[in-house]
């Protein structure tokens, strides 16, 4: 539908809409297209456009000018002039840019470096309760089984 040509094109006296989809020509007559996508067909499409107050487009296109520029009809000179200052304004900046670029790079080397030594450190101090830990596990076994182990000998004593 977005393809779609607004006038239709007469063939063995038939008016016929066409469209392309996916590089392949469609053809459908009006009251084809107005069934599929269930619209009225209207036999006299030739109407005027009312006039809701629109301004002329040499009017809008003036008042949207940058100060100094003048209409030249097409709007050109402001386009021009729009593009002569982007470009300038681009190569100005690029200078700046790659500066700030290398330097919050380097910032950014800094941080990480900090971030690896404090992660280097949590990790040691980790590793070093974990150690603790197993130590403080394996003589809790230790005295569970020499407990066990007591355990059983005075059962046995009092068979």
């Amino acid at each position: 539908m977005v393809n779609i040509k607004h006038e239709p094109v007469t063939e063995q006296g038939k008016d016929k809409l066409c469209s392309w989809m996916q590089g392949k020509k469609l053809k459908v007559t009006p009251d084809t297209f107005a069934e599929i996508f269930e619209i009225p067909r209207e036999e006299n499409p030739e109407f005027a456009f009312p006039n809701v107050g629109m301004p002329d487009l040499a009017v809008v296109s003036q008042e949207l000018l940058l100060e100094g520029d003048e209409w030249d009809g097409e709007g050109q000179r402001k386009k021009r002039k729009l593009e002569e200052e982007a470009h300038e304004g681009s190569a100005i900046g690029m200078g700046e840019l790659k500066e700030a670029i290398l330097t919050l790079e380097k910032e950014m080397s800094k941080q990480m470096s900090e971030f690896r030594a404090e992660v280097n450190t949590r990790l040691t101090t980790l590793e070093e309760e974990f150690s603790r830990h197993t130590i403080m596990l394996q003589d809790m076994k230790g005295m569970l089984i020499r407990m066990e182990e007591e355990e059983d000998d005075d059962d046995q004593e009092e068979d």
